[in-house]
């Protein structure tokens, strides 16, 4: 169901064991976010990972109105 995401993703690249894989896949669930929706936020309990196949995420600083302090570029395959 997802072998074009592991295909294809950065993260996926190289990983060969294939229980792991399948597990994953049967565990993800698709999420959409909109443009100024928080992810996560500071002091969240974390249970679960995102894996962003498209477009710009940030990391930013709500006491500073929300200033961006990293850019997390998907297409450049990076952290800025």
């Amino acid at each position: 169901m997802y072998k074009d995401t592991f295909d294809k993703h950065p993260f996926f690249n190289g990983m060969k064991n294939m229980k792991l894989l399948t597990i994953m896949g049967q565990n993800f669930k698709p999420q959409f976010a909109q443009v100024g929706q928080y992810l996560y936020r500071q002091g969240d309990e974390i249970s679960s990972i995102l894996i962003m196949q498209e477009g710009v995420a940030t990391f930013v600083q709500p006491r500073y109105h929300n200033a961006i302090f990293a850019i997390i570029d998907r297409e450049a395959q990076s952290i800025q």
